[in-house]
């Protein structure tokens, strides 16, 4: 550079820093340039350097060349104020990002169309929703036009925040002003969708996106197999996939979606024959890739393949986590192998490894389906292993004499160290257990604590014109229960000369067990009905719902009331 001394002016500077592809290597020319007294550095070179650092993510050296701009006396204007911002954005510096934002405003500087995005979504990762909103409203009643990356960083905004109806609504704005939404955009709409249990409208996004020519990539490919598993509609998406990837290379993302749906719906050729595919096209399988066809193969009973794939696991380098122990775990009680099952719990145990909640339902559930006394000990072993105070529950609700407030209190103690969303899984295992196994008259009380202690919210519901049982994520030994204490209070109120609504809906939906195959409780429960010879028959309109008239149901139960099982919920 000293060849040229004397002979480059400032635009000469910016054109060398923008050809430069090292930061490191264009910040050295320009601490040189500032070090020369025969040189003065303008506002160009100074923002052009602010592009290279944040093209190199260096938030902290940005923020010190831009004092160093202020303390020259070069006064920042809006390309400044939005390079440094998006750099701090980039960077994760969200606080900072909001401190020049607030810096440009005091200066008087206007921000462009880029910087109202980054700023949107500055608040958005920090959870500002509000500000977000206030100054995207803002700015569009000042004739600001959101251009098409404002609009997907508010779909993505609101997508992230939960808020659907919000990112439906910018969604549908942004196709109404013209602007055709890309790739990114739509699979951002699809996930958080799909991620609101919208699977519909989710893959009405989806054919939308198809319609509109907008060519899905491998992103929208797995976000839409998870979609179609959630849905169970497993088949349909397996022959999306196969549609799909005639035109797309697929990555292990995709792949590994495609396996959890094999997984999901026990299709063991298909996986094993998706996993060959994967490697032949030079995708390693991953720890996710193991853990699925760990899974696979424990839930169709399959326990000498389970332990071939956790081998495997073990080999490629990853460190066995619960998930995988437990899938091994289930694999081997499947096959009715329970030695082994204590085996592997020990063996889970020394590798410091704690059983969660998932397992533990695994074990009662096994607890549910083994055949000998001799058998349910070793799993009642076992289960104190995992956690005394869920044995002793166990324990309890087999004794002779069930004392309801030693087994409130235990359920109160084990409830109160466990996460939230373990609750329902847990009782329903619990009454699944006893439902199979036990008492019944045991099983209605213990449905009758599990309510009063909060967990089973909303399980019945009461209108002038409608009385609904909503039996949908229970366990099928918990469903039975639920129904037949339902029918026994309706047919109390009828007994008791109360007036009955119009109609009586049922809502099933999917039977939920932790680690156990789901199962359409509309199946289960249709068929106890059927045999009960009820009024209850399949809605036309709302899926998985069973519905009768209340003339009905109150004939049915007073002339069937000799075969409906008396419950007793005192």
């Amino acid at each position: 550079m000293k060849h040229f001394e004397g002979s480059l002016n400032p635009y000469d500077v910016v054109a060398i820093l923008n050809t430069l592809k090292s930061w490191k290597v264009a910040l050295s020319l320009f601490k040189w340039l500032q070090a020369e007294q025969n040189f003065n550095l303008n506002i160009y070179t100074y923002n052009v350097m602010l592009k290279v650092l944040r093209r190199g993510q260096q938030w902290e050296l940005s923020q010190q060349i831009a004092e160093d701009m202020i303390n020259a006396g070069i006064r920042p204007d809006n390309i400044t104020y939005s390079t440094l911002i998006s750099c701090a954005n980039r960077c994760n510096y969200q606080d900072a990002a909001m401190a020049w934002f607030d810096r440009m405003h005091d200066a008087q500087c206007v921000p462009d169309a880029v910087t109202y995005s980054t700023m949107i979504d500055v608040y958005g990762k920090v959870g500002k929703y509000d500000e977000a909103v206030a100054l995207y409203e803002s700015v569009k009643k000042s004739g600001w036009k959101p251009d098409k990356v404002t609009y997907g960083t508010m779909v993505r905004l609101f997508g992230r925040a939960g808020y659907i109806s919000a990112a439906v609504s910018i969604f549908d704005e942004m196709k109404g002003s013209g602007i055709q939404p890309g790739s990114v955009v739509y699979n951002i709409m699809i996930s958080c969708l799909g991620r609101a249990g919208r699977m519909g409208h989710a893959l009405k996004v989806f054919q939308e996106m198809k319609q509109a020519g907008v060519k899905p990539n491998a992103v929208t490919l797995s976000t839409v197999m998870e979609i179609y598993s959630r849905s169970g509609k497993v088949m349909e998406g397996l022959g999306i996939f196969h549609h799909m990837r005639q035109d797309l290379a697929c990555d292990i993302i995709v792949y590994n979606a495609v396996i959890k749906m094999c997984r999901e719906a026990g299709l063991v050729p298909e996986a094993e024959q998706y996993l060959r595919e994967m490697v032949e096209y030079g995708h390693q399988p991953n720890d996710w890739t193991y853990r699925n066809m760990i899974s696979l193969y424990a839930k169709n009973g399959m326990a000498v393949e389970a332990q071939r794939m956790f081998s495997q696991l073990v080999e490629a380098g990853y460190q066995p986590d619960v998930m995988s122990y437990t899938s091994l775990l289930q694999g081997y009680g499947n096959a009715k192998d329970y030695e082994k099952v204590q085996e592997i719990l020990h063996e889970m145990v020394s590798a410091n490894c704690a059983p969660d909640e998932r397992l533990w339902c695994v074990i009662l559930n096994l607890l549910d389906a083994c055949d000998t006394d001799v058998e349910f000990e070793i799993l009642r072993s076992c289960l104190r292993m995992c956690n005394p105070t869920m044995d002793n529950i166990v324990g309890h609700i087999f004794e002779e004499n069930l004392v309801l407030k030693k087994l409130g209190d235990g359920l109160q103690s084990l409830l109160s160290d466990m996460a939230e969303e373990a609750h329902k899984p847990i009782c329903n295992s619990l009454l699944q257990l006893i439902w199979h196994k036990g008492d019944r008259n045991y099983a209605f009380k213990l449905l009758s604590l599990f309510c009063s202690s909060g967990v089973y919210t909303g399980l019945q519901t009461k209108s002038s014109i409608m009385w609904s049982l909503h039996l949908k994520s229970l366990s099928t030994g918990a469903a039975h229960c639920a129904l037949l204490s339902w029918l026994s209070s309706v047919r109390y109120a009828i007994q008791e000369g109360q007036e009955l609504p119009s109609r009586f809906m049922i809502e099933t939906g999917v039977g939920n067990q932790l680690n156990a195959d789901e199962l359409r409780l509309v199946v289960v429960i249709s068929s106890l009905l059927k045999e009960f010879t009820s009024p209850f028959i399949e809605c036309v309109d709302r899926k998985d719902w069973l519905e009768a008239s209340g003339v009905d149901v109150r004939q049915w139960l007073e002339t069937a009331a000799p075969y409906l099982p008396r419950v007793d919920t005192n």
